[in-house]
């Protein structure tokens, strides 16, 4: 609805939509240009940034782009240092899937592919770029803290994974 409503104010075609915590600004991405905006709800006014993403984390230390529609994944610290090659090397071999999620302020939950397309999900400290936890299966949620992710195992069990070290 934000796309249809603000389309002859913003002149363009918004796409992407994603609320900064950090912030409290709406982040989008012009469709033609790939351009990311800042929108200020309570002013109703939209900036252009130089972000290249718009799915940050809880503090805004770091964000990501998204990997669909022909664009390229790739993560960012507020700087908008690319630290694209880091991530990739926590992964190992594995392709990333799109839209990974966030779990706390320095962590991030990625689906993974290997060449067999077998999939896993890896918890990813930002802070040491480490793995902190494989899991196999869904996730379901993840706690408010962000220590550990509901997961529905293949055996069609729940069970709980920690995304922290302890």
């Amino acid at each position: 609805m934000f796309v249809i409503l603000e389309r002859e104010k913003l002149g363009f075609t918004a796409i992407d939509l994603a609320w900064a915590q950090f912030d409290t600004m709406v982040y989008f991405v012009n469709y033609e240009t790939g351009d990311v905006y800042q929108y200020d709800v309570l002013k109703k006014r939209a900036n252009k940034t130089s972000h290249k993403g718009i799915h940050f984390s809880q503090s805004g230390h770091y964000y990501f782009s998204s990997n669909y529609d022909g664009l390229t994944f790739g993560l960012f610290t507020n700087d908008n240092t690319e630290i694209t090659s880091e991530l990739r090397k926590i992964v190992g071999r594995f392709a990333i899937e799109p839209e990974p999620v966030w779990i706390n302020q320095n962590s991030l939950l990625v689906k993974v592919r290997n060449s067999e397309r077998n999939a896993k999900w890896i918890v990813c400290d930002l802070r040491t770029m480490k793995a902190t936890q494989e899991v196999e299966g869904s996730p379901l949620g993840i706690t408010s803290d962000g220590s550990r992710i509901a997961v529905y195992g293949k055996s069609g069990v729940i069970q709980w994974a920690r995304t922290v070290d302890e």
